[in-house]
């Protein structure tokens, strides 16, 4: 019996110990996170931010595919025929006619070709309209990433608002659960009517469900908070506890229109626009041209 005893405590050792290992990892698992290390992971992992990072590379590469047609195209071709039989033409000398062979059995050519654009219209606006794209693209980015970090910084607040919203009613949960067992204790005594009880637990079935619905909300929050970060829903995170303060100057009303992003993007796009209109027109311009060759050829009865 001492020993079964003895097995059993440790049993009740280990399960405990398992139950702290356990409650430690799971505390350690979970990530306590800030707006600024919102934002951060925000810009790193969101599809649209590295969207626009990489079209900002495309339209670099766009301006140096227009930079190259204004530099000058050098071509070189390279040709050897080898003529098993050479043609026979008739000549006439004299009033005699002989038979010639024309040609040899191997004949090479290499000619190098340089050519340079004076004017071309097309070349010239299409480098203005690159450099333009490059810079739409830029905004673009930085529109995106204020969109990012305004839907960062609204959801992680959201969070903050739903979670003081289930305090409070919390708070009045408890202080109506309170109520709801002095007043049960009177019933009970006969010092109250039921019917106070039953209005009495009601309204604490009525509070109960308010703050189920606020705590799915509060998931919900972390939820979208989550997805605008990038990071997995599985993901237990926690927000760093922090007083919001006030800032009356950011909703001040002389605010400057032009220094809108979103106004630089749309002038930006117009722009842009005007340049395709200048393309097209450019493919009724004349082009001049500077075209330069150099060219060697050889023939023979042999190979080399």
């Amino acid at each position: 019996m001492k020993r079964k005893r003895i097995t059993a405590k440790k049993l009740k050792i280990g399960i405990a110990a398992a139950f702290m290992i356990f409650g430690f990892s799971s505390v350690s698992a979970q990530q306590q996170v800030s707006l600024q290390e919102a934002i951060k992971q925000a810009l790193q992992n969101k599809a649209e931010a590295k969207k626009a990072a990489l079209q900002i590379k495309k339209a670099e590469y766009k301006i140096d595919e227009a930079r190259a047609g204004a530099l000058p195209q050098i071509s070189a071709t390279a040709g050897l025929t080898y003529n098993p039989v050479i043609q026979e033409s008739l000549l006439e000398f004299g009033g005699e006619r002989i038979k010639a062979q024309l040609g040899q059995p191997w004949s090479s050519s290499a000619v190098v070709q340089l050519q340079q654009a004076l004017f071309d219209q097309r070349v010239f606006t299409g480098l203005k309209a690159a450099k333009t794209t490059r810079e739409f693209y830029v905004l673009n980015a930085d529109l995106t990433n204020e969109q990012i970090i305004e839907n960062v910084a609204t959801a992680y607040y959201q969070v903050f608002v739903q979670e003081e919203n289930l305090k409070t009613v919390e708070a009045s949960y408890t202080n109506t659960e309170k109520v709801r067992n002095v007043i049960k204790s009177l019933v009970d005594n006969g010092l109250a009517k039921s019917i106070d009880l039953d209005r009495t637990n009601v309204q604490l079935t009525n509070i109960g469900s308010n703050k189920q619905q606020l705590i799915n909300s509060v998931e919900l929050s972390k939820n979208a908070l989550k997805f605008y970060m990038g990071v997995p829903i599985g993901t237990d995170i926690e927000l760093e506890e922090k007083t919001i303060e006030p800032k009356p100057e950011l909703i001040a009303s002389n605010v400057n229109l032009e220094n809108r992003t979103e106004l630089k993007v749309l002038n930006k796009n117009r722009e842009l626009l005007q340049f395709n209109k200048k393309a097209t027109e450019a493919y009724l311009y004349p082009t001049v041209n500077l075209t330069a060759s150099y060219g060697w050829a050889g023939m023979g009865k042999n190979f080399l």
